[in-house]
This record gives C-alpha cells, structure tokens and sequence, in this order.
C-alpha cells in the first residue's frame, strides 16, 4: 500500500521531510460505485391542485417526459415504470444516447389522478422517483348508433328506437327533423 501524502500536505516540511506538526492525511482509494439516481424534472410538474404538483395532460393524450438518470459509472441492469392505475400506461423509450423518456399514455376516454413512477437498478442498488398524474377530461361528442335501413307502406308511421352514447356521461338535449 502507497500511504504518501500529498505535495501540498502540511506534515510536510519544506525539504519534503516529515515534521512533528502531523495534520490530516489523505489516503487514496479504489472508484466508489454509487445506487444509480433517477429523477423526473420540475419543469414537467405543475400545480394540479392546492399545494400539489404533477404532469399536467390531456385525456387522449399523451405526454413524453425526459427523465434524468445517472449511473454513478457502473451500467444500469434494468429501467422500467408503471402506474398504480391500470388506466394510465407508462413506457421507457431509451433514446440511445444515455437518455431516457418516461412515455405516459392514458387508456382512451379516461381521466383522473394516478400516480407513475421511474425504477432504475445496477450492481449497487435500486432507485425510483414518483410524480402524480392530471389527466384531464375533454369534452367527447356523443356518438349515435347507425340505423339500418327501413322500409315502411305510404302514409304509415315508423318508430325508430335512437341509441344515443356520452362517455362523458353528460346530459344529451337531441331532436329529430322529417324535413328530408
């Protein structure tokens, strides 16, 4: 083992002998291997109410968040994510370029509040980062069944039964016209 002290060490005298007045000594060592860290970045979170911040989205939408991984020079083993909500799917796309994106992806005519997070993993150890999830409703335009054809006799009135959906579950105010 090589103990020497640096040039610039106080236990040394000016004829680089060792004096009595001994101060600290530093001993070198073998690279540290850190946990990897992953982090999602506070310019993707916003207030999603009183006090609390997350991603901020649009149902139908998708949103596409660069997270920051560091690796602490030992190779990551394994990246991956989810959400505690089957309806919001999350994915991470690794960019090729020691970048990574968190993918969020809610199921169609969803909205509401979930969480996700980001895992990252090497020989050392096991990070996750968590941010909440707004994903707000839109207003979809309610959908009307086809109708098949019909046929009727003249002068003989014909019922048509409407089947008229709303995935927003909103009031539908609808009229028929015979002006045809």
């Amino acid at each position: 083992h090589d103990f020497s002290l640096a040039e610039n060490s106080p236990c040394l005298a000016e004829n680089n002998e060792f004096e009595v007045n001994m101060g600290a000594i530093g001993i070198g060592c073998e690279a540290i291997f850190l946990e990897p860290v992953v982090t999602i970045p506070e310019e993707y979170l916003q207030e999603i109410g009183p006090g609390d911040y997350g991603i901020l989205m649009e149902e139908d939408g998708m949103a596409l968040i660069t997270v920051l991984v560091e690796g602490h020079g030992v190779e990551l083993l394994e990246i991956s994510s989810g959400s505690e909500n089957d309806s919001l799917g999350t994915e991470v796309l690794d960019l090729g370029d020691g970048t990574y994106s968190l993918q969020i992806t809610p199921n169609p005519d969803w909205f509401g509040t979930a969480e996700v997070f980001v895992a990252v993993m090497n020989e050392v150890g096991v990070d996750t980062s968590r941010a909440w999830v707004l994903v707000e409703g839109v207003n979809d335009a309610p959908v009307i069944a086809d109708i098949a054809d019909q046929v009727t006799d003249e002068d003989t009135l014909l019922r048509i039964l409407l089947s008229i959906t709303d995935v927003d579950n909103e009031y539908i105010d609808f009229y028929v016209r015979d002006d045809m």
